[in-house]
């Protein structure tokens, strides 16, 4: 059964995710807009198990088999690859308090902030040891 040849799909992706934001964990919506090209071969046309030097290009293809080409799991990919790194309710998130955990946007815990990191305590103390 042969393929349908090369493929490439294009497309632009415009579409809404709900997901927690990483500074304060409260549910925040996030647009995402992205255009993306896709190319894909029939596997059958590659030759396995010998090695071969591709060029850059090539990297950016992917292989089908058979008739038909699921687009369902590229869709869902191409969303995963245009969501930001960082995802922040707003760009002046205070976040949650490290003491005691409260949302800092919603109210002010007035936990005093810490200015040395925790993680050198020991040292400190051996240092006022000597």
């Amino acid at each position: 059964m042969g393929g349908l040849g090369e493929i490439r799909v294009t497309g632009h992706l415009s579409v809404q995710t709900e997901a927690a934001c990483d500074r304060c964990l409260e549910d925040a919506r996030f647009p995402i807009e992205s255009d993306f090209v896709l190319n894909y071969r029939p596997a059958a046309e590659e030759e396995y198990g010998e090695e071969k030097e591709i060029d850059p290009e090539e990297a950016e293809i992917g292989f089908y088999e058979g008739n038909a080409l699921e687009l369902n799991d590229v869709f869902r990919e191409q969303v995963l690859l245009a969501l930001p790194m960082q995802r922040v309710c707003k760009e002046d998130c205070k976040g949650i308090c490290p003491a005691c955990g409260k949302n800092r946007n919603q109210v002010e815990c007035g936990c005093q902030k810490s200015t040395t990191d925790d993680r050198w305590h020991a040292l400190e103390e051996l240092k006022s040891t000597r």
